[in-house]
């Protein structure tokens, strides 16, 4: 580089040109031995480079030394392939690498591979190498020891799968979301099933663990809900936290004699499963490590000699029988004298039990512990309980059941067959009654003090009441009568009613709704609270005003008359699951400014058909229209397709039709694909919409709807009792309703269009009509006389 800079000194004279060229050649011989060195004997580890055998496949060199030459699998050039082969050997610059691995994400984005195989020499199939919706088939050679955390990830297309004896290592959550897998044959030499191994193989019915392994790590098998036995080989010695959680068509497992620990919620959800036996070995079993395990036949049987614990009556216990864990979902259930703690969950929805009977030793009762007991009618609190936990009646809705406390409890009470602390400032417990007010003096409603109370209907809150659950909500979630009604009083400063509804004051949260067939949600909302509307199947149609900015998790969930619903423009957040299970939910709109979509959002809306997605969207989250199968089309409204989570747009195996301004992104199989189905979406160019503004009195729901440009939009009015329609005006301009006219069309849309409704009383007799009908009536009758004088008169003998 010195040569090129002395080259300036040389003034005008030929010597400068000399130095150019001298300077120009040097970087020429410089620049030759880089090529040439790149084109050498030995390759430099990390080169890439691209070899064809069949299909393009791009490489990395691991190795290239005295000792051989290695290169790795990076990534496929072609992401259309269907199918390929990975050669042995690559070649490249006249050399052969023996290909030893699959890289990291070298498949990934190949939405339409259905078939690899794999030759002898691979060793390594590295993390996420295979997320391929449409693989169905692979091939794994006896070479491969090593398989890495999520290589198959979302692989849903994937039945069937041989794991050769050779792999010894094996990543966490291998198979994540395989949600098509029915069989799998893992190797001989398996040490552990991994962290989350199999979680969601939604159709994996039977698995074989091999002799080898000694621990089932968390996560394992949770979500299999098609699992139904497993036999856990001896030698495992611990099951981890949430392994086969929601295994919930799990009828049977086998426990070995080498288990020493089962973790927390290790079978939580397992609600098919009828027994359990726990040999001698077990030391540790953590909470909930059976938790809802609900099969009227479920029993747990210990082994004698167990030191730990014990069983009595199919319900597990510590060893001394101070400590109830897991009980019965039985008619009834003695809780033997001596036992001093029911820890939580203990007998959390067991709908069955209808009496229990608490011993005067128990101190202490757990969260949930009779949680959803739906036909208990009765518990009697001991003197000497101490504790009791959150919502450890919690869902106890048979309308005979009352809590009844014992007079000597210093630290509770009972009134009315309620639970309250001993200074009656906390209701701890509520009851499933008609009519309910609360007491003066009592400061605190705790979460779920009437959860499921379906016979409620009125509840009066005093301007004392300062907390209530969280935020007012989840207090009286379930509360689904139709004339429930909650009335706050004034001067509250934490609380207000309206229109029969309860908010919190602290961000104007609508905690608590009604169930009411027409529902208009007050513009007072800002926030539409957690399960505030859970439940009721009453309700047909509701108004959400433009103050609402959030739509909180499950708030309209299992709504399941609710038929139309529009998000307006205020709304920047639909949470998860908030219409799931709204089974006749036809149409949803939402205006620009809705941003997020949570997880779940419409699940399991089945007759849902057109969804207009706002143009302010950002994106939609994970199974956000799961088992959606009617949609018909599907609309974005804004100029790009919003950021999508696994199976957001997953709506069984058919064909949906989108609007849009933008062209076919080529949307990913994995926001598509669930259960082995695909949906496809079928893009067409996105036509002009206007906006439709409709007001009260019409069965179509209040607020704006989008038609596509000169189409037609129907209306139906629907009077009051006691009321006419008179007609609707469109712009302003008058169309007359004819007698028993309430449909109309309006036809050729070609603006943004407003239509209104006018209604009148019906019109009642006047004073001076009734006189004539009177006076009509009193001068048929004396017609009618004189004819009937006349006949008997004048008629023939």
């Amino acid at each position: 580089m010195s040569g090129i800079l002395s080259g300036r000194r040389f003034g005008k004279s030929g010597r400068w040109k000399t130095a150019v060229f001298v300077s120009a050649a040097m970087l020429a011989v410089i620049f030759s031995a880089v090529v040439v060195a790149g084109d050498g004997a030995d390759g430099a580890v990390g080169e890439h480079f691209n070899y064809t055998n069949g299909a393009t496949l791009e490489y990395v060199i691991t190795k290239d030394d005295g000792g051989g030459c290695e290169a790795k699998v990076f990534t496929a050039t072609d992401k259309t392939i269907t199918s390929v082969t990975i050669p042995a050997i690559a070649k490249h610059n006249g050399k052969d690498y023996n290909v030893t691995a699959v890289g990291t994400w070298a498949f990934v984005y190949c939405e339409d591979l259905v078939e690899v195989y794999l030759p002898t020499g691979i060793i390594a199939i590295h993390e996420r190498a295979f997320e391929c919706p449409s693989l169905t088939y692979i091939t794994i050679p006896d070479s491969v020891t090593s398989i890495g955390t999520t290589a198959f990830e979302g692989c849903v297309s994937l039945k069937h799968i041989v794991i050769p004896n050779s792999v010894t290592h094996f990543g966490d959550k291998v198979f994540w979301l395989c949600d098509a897998l029915t069989s799998v044959t893992l190797p001989s030499g398996m040490k552990s099933i991994t962290n989350g191994l199999f979680i969601g193989c939604t159709s994996l019915e039977h698995i074989t663990i091999p002799s080898g392994v000694t621990s089932i790590g968390m996560f394992a098998f949770q979500d299999c809900t098609s699992l139904k036995t497993v036999k856990i080989p001896d030698g495992v010695t611990s099951i981890d936290r949430y392994a086969f959680f929601d295994c919930k068509s799990l009828t049977s497992v086998g426990i070995p004699d080498s288990l020493i620990s089962i973790g927390e919620g290790a079978f939580c959800g397992c609600k098919s499963l009828t027994s359990v036996s726990i040999p001698e070995s077990v030391n540790t079993i953590k909470d909930d490590a059976f938790h809802a395990c609900t099969d009227t036949s479920f029993r747990i049987t210990v082994a004698d000699g167990n030191p730990v614990y014990k069983s009595h009556e199919g319900m597990l216990y510590t060893k001394d029988m101070t400590a109830l864990i897991k009980g019965r979902n039985t008619a009834s259930a003695d809780i033997p004298a001596g036992v001093t703690h029911i820890r939580k969950n203990t007998f959390t929805m067991c709908s069955e039990l209808t009496s229990v009977t608490i011993p005067a030793s128990v101190s202490s009762i757990g969260s949930g512990a009779f949680a959803g007991c739906t036909s208990l009618k009765k518990a009697d609190i001991p003197a000497g309980v101490k504790s009791i936990e959150a919502t450890a009646f919690g869902g106890c809705t048979d309308p005979s059941f009352r809590i009844t406390v014992a007079d000597g409890n210093s630290e509770y009470a009972s009134k009315d067959g309620m639970l309250y602390t001993k200074d009656m400032t906390i209701l701890l417990n509520g009851r499933n009654i008609s009519s309910f007010s609360v007491p003066q003096g009592v400061s605190t409603m705790v979460v779920g003090a009437f959860h499921g109370c379906n016979a409620l209907k009125d509840v009066f809150i005093p301007k004392g009441v300062i907390s209530i659950g969280f935020m007012g909500s989840m207090v009286f979630d379930g509360c689904t009568n139709t004339s429930f009604n909650i009335t706050v009083e004034d001067g509250n400063p934490a609380f207000y009613s309206r229109d029969g509804m309860l908010f919190c004051r602290n961000g104007d949260i609508l905690s608590a709704g009604v169930n009411r067939p027409v529902m208009t949600i007050p513009d007072c909302a800002k926030e539409i609270g957690y399960a505030a509307f859970m439940g009721f199947e009453s309700m047909t149609s509701v108004r959400i005003p433009d103050s609402v900015t959030n739509i909180e998790w499950n708030s309209f969930k299992d709504c399941t008359s609710l038929v139309t619903v529009h998000i307006p423009s205020g709304v920047t957040n639909i949470g998860g699951s908030a219409f799931e299970g709204c089974k006749s939910l036809i149409a949803v709109t939402m205006s620009a400014g809705v941003k997020t979509i949570g997880e779940n959002a419409f699940e399991g809306c089945t007759s849902l058909k057109t969804v207009a997605v706002s143009a302010g969207i950002e994106s939609i989250e994970e199974d956000v229209f799961k088992d959606c199968k009617s949609v018909q089309t599907l609309t974005f409204l804004g100029n790009k397709m919003p950021k999508l989570k696994s199976k957001a747009l997953a709506m069984g195996n058919r064909i949906v039709n989108v609007n849009a301004s933008f062209d076919d992104p080529k949307v990913s199989k994995h926001y598509l694909s669930r259960d082995g189905n695909v949906t496809t979406l079928q893009f067409a160019k996105f036509q002009t919409q206007y906006k439709v503004t409709v007001g009260t009195g019409f069965e179509q729901p209040e607020g704006q709807h989008n038609v596509v440009a000169r189409g037609d939009f129907t209306v139906t009015a629907v009077p009051e009792e006691g009321y006419v329609l008179k007609g609707i005006y469109v712009n302003g301009d008058r169309i007359p309703a004819g007698p028993g006219k309430t449909t109309f069309v309006i036809r050729c849309i070609a603006s943004d269009t407003s239509v209104s409704a006018k209604f009148e009383k019906k019109a009642e007799p006047s004073g001076d009509s009734s006189a004539l009908i009177i006076a009509a009536v009193a001068i048929a009758a004396i017609a009618a006389a004189g004819v009937a004088v006349w006949y008997f008169k004048f008629r023939k003998p």
